[in-house]
């Protein structure tokens, strides 16, 4: 490289561009709320600058070293913009050849010919003193930059020095690369160096095992450049950008598949519960010597569901070392991002610390993440963020004082090599051996509380991110949740009443009150729309296992149903209050994330069905077009019943009734076929007349169809067995809640109730007061034990006379031949959620069982039922008050006008997300623009992103119907259904109308605040079904002209 390329910078110290002042400085206001953030005082900060005018700033001698630190140690990461006329581009980052030809056309000044020489001449002297500190500091803390690629910088540098009378000035800042000191002794290439064939981890001292581990964590940890924790370079498919992350994580996640595998090898029952000792106590001696990394490693190797699983092992192991392990297991729970390891970390994540330390790296990338996605890097378009180089700078300056203070053990190569060579199980096959050795058994969450489910814990398959490969740190997408169980749905059932119709009779009307969620138990119901006095229009049909009324749940603004619901045949449908079901979403989350993902789901599935993403009304034009079911069968959906059956082979209609019981496969197949399922359709048949399958039943229910007329098959069915709310979760979770439920009732008596909720309080007057109260479907329990002394109390629903709740005291009071009082002292949980729970089981239990008649559910439904366990969470003024459907619509339509009431329901459903949810999301979005014409989505396209329009116009055009087309414009927002769905792809193309800025939220931001904050997760599905609900009720209106 030309030793005067420099030159071309010469200006870009002095020069203000497009009127912009050179720098601006913090308010007295940002400068104290400033120094207290970063726990030093500095008067005068800076705010934001031009690059060149921060690197002046920097390199004219004034006493700030602090941000000079930061910026040397963030400078890969900022753009070039403005430094020369050529330098527009956000992309162009400042490269460590780029900073040195800057600091040295810094050094020489403008040509003695411009104008800004004199002002330079002034300044001479303190500039020279500032670029060399700024040449010693970068020296001191990168000195890798000035090796990397054969020492190129090095070599431009001495060329630099040759060609000037500067050499003397810099000959010291060039000893420490004229006099190298020797590598470290210590090779981390995998491949023995001593032969450890038949060495075995129980052979070692666990005090050596810690240290040569930590040596070596250690070693990993050094070498970590800071570059490679901006712009999150780890997750970037070329490992390039940040090798060093990817070798410790890849050593990481040996490790922690060693652990599991090492426990899982032994076949003795009583030998594994040593290694497991053991492992703990390996545990404790890498927290002695404060390697968090390594002691991640074992709990989270420890934590594998497969060994925890182990319930007869775990009862071996010392109770002394279940205790330590729980208490260091709190170190991964995942709650208050990580607050219990962050403050055990954070007396030792300093410049004062003299001792070796590790951190825990998933959690410093999480930081670097949120530091990238929740602070701009330029301000005014072309300033420099200052407070974010502050952000990331002060935590790079501490993990490089944490990289100078090493570990003093010397090497033990034969425990070296060990380590770096140790064979680990997949998971897939840890699981199996699990399995063997204790068969169909799950952990006794009495024996070790530590697995609780409540707990919220990383790495249930023994890694940071569950299941990742540490190959790479990409984070994976966590966002489609496991199904509702069986267990689930009894405990959304445990409020529900049974309501019985006769054909024909209507279970809903249109623009009725609804405040139940019903699911049908028998039967098959039609959801239909009044076109006008004599015809109407079916949208949809539901059968058995299937929902409706889920708009009670996800509609703050008015809980009115918009079709009707007709029964096809004789039905029974289950109907749950909502206010009760609130209660469970609110604490539950892990409830209401499954719930609400799959009304999402479900909703999109729809719309994916119709051919249409629709996101308002306005502008949309609907083409009907024949759907045509794709694939060999060829098929329209519209097609009569008989024509559906005539296609499908017959050998495989004689092996879906032998599996039915002798017939049905003509009533199956022209019900269920739909365009969404029928590729899965075709390939169950297929399947089916395979002739090496034994006849199984079919993944698919029988569904009464009576009386349903060929004709009004072009509206489509959300099939019951194809349903994701029939899907059942993992056996392993399963067996868990199993076990819990099981010791419940052995432990008071019981028989078939289940833990609907668990809530830590005080039980007044009680010989030992301190424990849990469980609800159950008919009973309330309370336990608590002191010094091996177990007390419990049990309370019968049915029993009690009344039940109060004072919220200010935080008491619910019960009295049924006596009066039974619980304090709940915990101040975060909900109390409005306890009362709905109390008062909800005992009014249900109070009224019976039995099946109601609608006239029962209807006075239940009525507007003004003001009860807990009926209310929902936000209501609109004067509901009460407005008891026929017409009496709201009319107030509906004086208050407010079509635009007004569209705004009102999109601020509605953004409710759903508190202000702290929308702070968190508002903070991971990109921004980003597009020019007229310029495709956003292609068709087919596979994502996980939310899209909103803050300028411009877009167009949507649909794939199955191209001449179909409808544009939105600011605020809509678009992506949803393909973020629901995105494994089928983008079935809509969106292009810029005209230039359009776009607010983007990808899903892997998604991902992380479902870890961090696990009640986001419900609330953020719930937000989702409001928006593809209310799309898919404007879809039927459009269509069918209401």
């Amino acid at each position: 490289m030309a030793t005067r390329d420099h030159r071309k910078y010469a200006l870009c110290f002095f020069q203000h561009q497009d009127g912009h002042s050179d720098i601006i400085w913090l308010s007295k206001k940002e400068e104290a709320e400033d120094n207290e953030k970063f726990g030093s005082w500095r008067e005068k900060r800076v705010k934001a600058a031009h690059l060149g005018h921060l690197l002046g700033y920097l390199t004219l001698g004034v006493p700030d070293d602090h941000l000079l630190h930061e910026f040397i140690l963030t400078y890969p990461s900022l753009p070039m913009l403005g430094l020369t006329p050529s330098h527009q581009n956000e992309d162009q980052k400042l490269t460590s050849m780029d900073l040195l030809n800057l600091l040295l056309a810094r050094w020489e000044g403008p040509s003695d010919k411009a104008a800004e020489y004199q002002t330079y001449l002034v300044d001479q002297a303190r500039i020279r003193v500032g670029v060399r500190s700024f040449l010693q500091k970068w020296i001191e803390l990168i000195k890798h930059d000035w090796e990397a690629n054969g020492h190129e910088l090095l070599d431009h540098f001495e060329n630099w020095l040759d060609s000037t009378s500067s050499h003397e000035i810099f000959h010291d800042l060039l000893a420490p690369f004229q006099a190298q000191k020797a590598k470290p002794s210590l090779s981390l290439r995998r491949g023995s160096r001593v032969d450890t064939s038949g060495v075995k981890f129980t052979d070692f001292i666990l005090d050596d095992v810690a240290a040569q581990w930590s040596v070596i964590e250690f070693h990993l940890f050094r070498q970590i450049e800071p570059k490679e924790l901006l712009g999150q370079a780890w997750t970037k498919p070329e490992k390039s950008l940040a090798p060093h992350i990817a070798s410790y994580l890849d050593f990481f996640n040996r490790m922690s598949g060693w652990c599991s595998s090492e426990i899982i090898k032994v076949e003795d029952q009583e030998e594994r519960a040593a290694v497991i000792t053991k492992m703990i106590d390996l545990a404790r001696k890498l927290k002695e010597l404060q390697n968090y990394g390594g002691l991640m490693a074992v709990l989270l190797g420890l934590n594998h569901g497969a060994i925890t699983r182990l319930k007869a092992t775990w009862k071996v192991v010392p109770k002394i070392d279940v205790y330590d392990f729980e208490k260091m297991s709190e170190l991964t729970d995942t709650k208050r991002n990580f607050s219990n390891y962050r403050n055990d970390f954070k007396p030792h994540f300093n410049l004062e610390t003299t001792k070796a330390v590790i951190p825990f790296l998933a959690v410093t990338l999480s930081d670097f993440f949120f530091y990238h996605e929740g602070n701009p890097t330029l301000i005014d378009h072309d300033l420099i963020n200052v407070h974010k180089i502050r952000l990331m700078g002060e935590d790079l300056y501490k993990i490089r004082h944490l990289q100078s203070v090493p570990y003093k053990f010397i090497q033990m190569s034969t425990i070296v090599d060990y380590l770096l060579n140790v064979d680990f199980w997949s998971t897939d096959d840890i699981h199996r051996v699990s399995k063997l050795r204790e068969p169909g058994e799950s952990r006794d969450p009495s024996a070790m509380s530590t697995i609780s489910p409540a707990k919220r814990r990383i790495g249930r398959t023994g890694s940071m991110f569950g299941n990742a490969n540490f190959g790479s740190m990409t984070i994976d997408n966590n966002l489609e949740p496991s199904p509702l169980s069986d267990r689930d749905w009894k405990i959304l059932l445990s409020c529900a009443k049974e309501v019985k119709y006769k054909k024909g009779d209507t279970i809903v009307e249109e623009g009725d009150f609804n405040r139940f969620l019903f699911k049908i138990k028998e039967g098959r119901v039609k959801v239909i729309k009044q076109q006008n006095s004599d015809q109407e229009a079916i949208l949809r049909r539901l059968v058995e296992g299937d929902i409706f009324g889920e708009a009670a749940l996800v509609n703050n603004y008015v809980n009115t149903a918009t079709a009707a619901v007709v029964a096809e045949s004789e039905v029974v449908v289950y109907a749950m209050p909502e206010g009760y079901l609130n209660s469970i979403f609110e604490s539950t989350p892990r409830i209401a994330k499954r719930f609400f993902f799959t009304v999402a789901r479900r909703s999109a599935l729809i719309l994916e069905e119709l051919s249409l993403e629709s996101v308002n009304s306005r502008d949309s034009v609907v083409e009907k077009a024949p759907v045509v079911v794709t694939g060999t069968l060829k098929l329209k959906v519209n097609k009569t019943r008989q024509g559906l059956t005539d296609i499908f082979p017959e050998e495989a209609k004689i092996k879906l009734n032998a599996s039915m019981g002798g017939s049905g496969a003509d009533e199956i197949i022209s019900s269920l076929v739909t365009p969404s399922n029928q590729s899965s359709f075709e390939r169950l048949l297929q399947e089916l007349s395979s002739p090496n399958r034994s006849i199984d039943p079919p993944p698919i229910r029988r569904a009464q169809s009576e009386g349903v007329s060929t004709d009004e098959r072009t509206s489509p069915v959300m099939s019951a067995s194809l349903s994701p709310l029939r899907m059942s979760t993992s056996a392993k979770e399963e067996q868990t809640f199993f076990m819990r439920d099981a010791k419940l009732n052995e432990r008071f008596g019981l028989e078939g109730q289940l833990v609907l909720q668990e809530f830590p309080c005080v039980l007044k007057k009680a010989l030992i007061n301190h424990g849990d109260v469980i609800l159950t479907q008919k009973y309330i329990c309370f336990t608590a034990k002191k010094f091996g002394k177990r007390y419990k109390k049990v309370i019968s629903f049915p029993e009690i006379n009344e039940i109060s709740v004072n919220k200010e005291e935080r008491t619910v009071s019960v009295r049924d031949k006596e009066k039974t009082s619980f304090v709940f002292e915990d101040p975060e949980l909900d109390m409005n959620s306890i009362e709905g729970f109390f008062k909800g089981l005992w009014f249900f239990n109070q009224i019976g069982g039995g099946v109601w008649t609608s006239k029962e559910l209807n006075a239940m439904n009525s507007p003004d039922n003001n009860s807990p366990f009926m209310k929902s969470p936000r209501r609109p003024e004067n509901y009460a008050s407005l008891r026929q459907p017409s009496q709201y619509k009319q107030f509906v339509a004086e208050q407010f006008n079509p635009t007004e009431r569209s705004q009102l329901k999109a601020k509605a459903d953004q409710e759903f997300l508190t202000e702290e949810d929308w702070s968190h999301l508002v903070g991971g979005c990109k921004t980003k623009k597009f020019q007229a014409g310029e495709t956003i989505i292609e068709f087919g396209e596979t994502y996980q992103r939310l899209y909103q329009i803050t300028q411009g116009r877009c167009t949507i055009r649909s794939k199955k119907h191209s001449a179909s087309e409808m544009v939105i414009r600011e605020p809509d927002t678009f992506g949803e259904r393909t973020f629901l769905i995105w494994e089928t792809g983008s079935s809509v193309q969106v292009e810029a109308l005209t230039e359009v800025t776009l607010y983007i939220i990808e899903g892997h931001f998604v991902s992380i605040l479902f870890r961090t904050f696990p009640g986001f997760a419900g609330r953020f599905y719930r937000y989702l079904s409001a928006i593809m609900l209310r799309r898919l009720r404007n879809h039927d209106r459009l269509v069918h002209k209401m």
